[in-house]
């Protein structure tokens, strides 16, 4: 209800203090900050945290991080409707995943941190170019992301995936692929209940879907 949504702000507004009074905080309390502010919309607020990733992108860190500040910063540009530099942001995430296996490990952040992020890269590059009129590419990127969400088999990023993949096939004009994958959605979705907090295989037949 009301009184617990207030009560998650409250924390979240005093981690955000917390964050700004200690200064750099662990990657994942920050993109846990992050993630409320972006979906509250606090265009102010979620500016400031963006130059504390950008810091991050600054100094050596190692591939998690990077491919986290990237994904974090790429999305904000998505909203915002600043394409190109969103892409720019996916594409250096994407190359950190295929030389160090960041997406993979990214997972294990998602576990510890709720940073589900570790699709992100593929699914909105594949949102953006449809955006753009490069639908060949688009859907490529998009089954780039239905591949490595069926190898990790965790259901959350399959339903994830499946609801961009209906984005994108929608904005395509391609309605029988938007329902293929909305039943296969639906037929996911139910395994997502059993997640919390641990790691799980998935044998649905969404698994296999090929659009």
């Amino acid at each position: 209800g009301g009184k617990i949504v207030g009560r998650i702000t409250a924390h979240y507004d005093r981690a955000y203090a917390l964050c700004v009074r200690f200064g750099e905080p662990p990657i994942g309390v920050l993109y846990g900050v992050w993630a409320v502010y972006l979906v509250r919309s606090d265009r102010e607020t979620t500016l400031r945290l963006a130059g504390m990733f950008e810091r991050l992108l600054g100094a050596p860190q190692d591939a998690l991080v990077y491919y986290t500040a990237h994904s974090a910063l790429g999305v904000r540009r998505f909203y915002q409707a600043e394409y190109d530099q969103a892409l720019a942001h996916f594409r250096a995430a994407t190359a950190l995943s295929e030389i160090q296996d960041a997406a993979r490990h990214a997972v294990e952040l998602e576990l510890r941190h709720g940073f589900e992020g570790y699709l992100y890269p593929l699914l909105y590059s594949a949102w953006i170019l449809t955006v753009q009129g490069k639908a060949s590419e688009a859907q490529r990127t998009w089954e780039r992301a239905l591949a490595l969400a069926e190898e990790l088999a965790y259901p959350y990023g399959l339903v994830m995936t499946l609801s961009f993949g209906c984005v994108v096939m929608q904005l395509n004009g391609d309605a029988a692929r938007v329902s293929r994958s909305a039943s296969a959605r639906r037929r996911s979705a139910p395994n997502t209940a059993s997640c919390s907090g641990r790691r799980c295989r998935t044998s649905t037949s969404a698994g296999r879907l090929r659009c």
